[in-house]
């Protein structure tokens, strides 16, 4: 007679596959925003390094004990719940600490950020390699299982980084402490012996606590390591990554992402605003003339925008890809700041969305164009599914080119 798997002994197995990629996403992206992409990059090969190694410890440690110890698999997933929450408030707190000291930055303090998220992987590789065992000759459902909860967590990326990386890794916190209800579900159905219910019930309490009290009053706030929040700065996080605003010592104000490039807002009446600078704004290698229609995708900052009205442009349209850059910085914190130009949507007309599929919805024809794809949104791993080298391809190049009049003029940024 075939032998089953037990239901819940699946849900466990598909909780922990799903953690451990969720895991994965969730401190890249938190190490690129609070130490920088080289620490980041290493974490994303020493973490799931360090889950198979906890898992390979506990199988070559497991001479003579029965193999199945869903029991022993449930108290693995709960030590994975508590050192993730853990490892989480010890990076909020070393993020503070990292910004205050920048640039000084000790390599002892950057040691201690990304090693502790260690922990949580090896917990999370260890408690799988388990659970996995108890299937015995099923070997081939557990590990479908588990794929399958890796792409649950694929399809619910969307949702977890509309959330913010911070809050989408407190939650992901859930999901060991919901493996090991279930795994220790498993056990007593097998008339096992079972930790603790208590136990096993107090980690997810806590971390539904902690994630409606977030909600209800903001306290988990990883400050960004490469930004300095000076007065008047602030930081959003967003699917694309951290935004942050700071003001340089030239008192002008910028965007950056995860502390990387920056787009320059513009500042009603300054100087910046009007001259611009030569290396960097395009609308200076094109000469946009009086009431000239100009089609602008993904600048970012709205100085473009302004120094095409300011040369008595006609009609100007801004595609930008960040959703949060427009409704909560452009439109929203530092709508003043930037002289409300997103609000005037008589001479702005302002698009949301993937610039070439954005273009299907505008209406041509335009007699200069401009790509910049700001640096601070290039495609990188912390911001996948970015779209923004689509913005560069052969069949863009089409779309901008055929929405151009005779005589008009097409500028896109390159870089090396």
């Amino acid at each position: 007679m075939a032998r089953t798997c037990p239901p819940a002994l699946l849900t466990g197995v598909a909780l922990l596959g799903a953690s451990l990629l969720l895991l994965e996403i969730t401190v890249f992206r938190l190490c690129a925003a609070t130490v920088g992409h080289a620490v980041a990059y290493l974490v994303a090969v020493v973490g799931p390094a360090t889950a198979a190694l906890g898992g390979a410890l506990l199988t070559s440690g497991a001479a003579g004990v029965p193999t199945r110890r869903e029991g022993r698999a449930a108290l693995l997933a709960l030590a994975a719940a508590v050192t993730w929450l853990a490892a989480l408030l010890v990076l909020t707190w070393l993020s503070e600490q990292l910004n205050a000291r920048r640039p000084e930055v000790s390599p002892a303090l950057v040691l201690s950020m990304t090693s502790t998220w260690l922990l949580p992987y090896a917990f999370v590789g260890a408690a799988l390699a388990q659970a996995m065992r108890c299937g015995g000759s099923t070997a081939g459902t557990t590990t479908f299982a588990a794929a399958l909860g890796a792409a649950a967590v694929c399809l619910a990326l969307p949702v977890a980084m509309w959330l913010g990386v911070p809050r989408a890794t407190l939650s992901g916190a859930l999901l060991p402490a919901g493996a090991a209800i279930s795994l220790a579900l498993a056990a007593r159905a097998a008339g096992r012996s079972v930790p603790p219910w208590t136990v096993l019930g107090t980690a997810p309490l806590v971390l539904v606590t902690l994630l409606l009290g977030d909600l209800g009053a903001p306290w988990l706030k990883i400050v960004g390591g490469r930004v300095a929040l000076t007065k008047g700065a602030y930081q959003i996080w967003s699917p694309q990554g951290l935004l942050a605003i700071e003001r340089t010592y030239n008192k002008h104000w910028r965007l950056h992402v995860d502390g990387q490039g920056c787009a320059v807002l513009i500042e009603p009446g300054g100087g910046a605003r009007r001259e611009g600078t030569r290396h960097t704004d395009l609308i200076h290698a094109l000469p946009v003339p009086a009431d000239a229609t100009v089609l602008l995708v993904a600048t970012g900052g709205g100085r473009q925008a302004q120094m095409a009205l300011d040369r008595q442009a006609s009609r100007v349209v801004a595609v930008e890809r960040c959703p949060t850059a427009v409704n909560h910085i452009m439109m929203g914190r530092s709508a003043e700041a930037t002289g409300r130009l997103y609000h005037k949507t008589d001479a702005v007309d302002v698009r949301l969305g993937d610039g070439r599929e954005a273009l299907a919805s505008i209406a041509g024809p335009f007699d200069r164009a401009i790509v910049v794809a700001a640096e601070p949104f290039a495609q990188v791993p912390t911001r996948m599914l970015a779209g923004t080298q689509r913005l560069r391809t052969s069949e863009a190049l089409r779309d901008y080119l055929d929405r151009l009049t005779p005589a008009g003029l097409l500028a896109v940024s390159a870089e090396p």
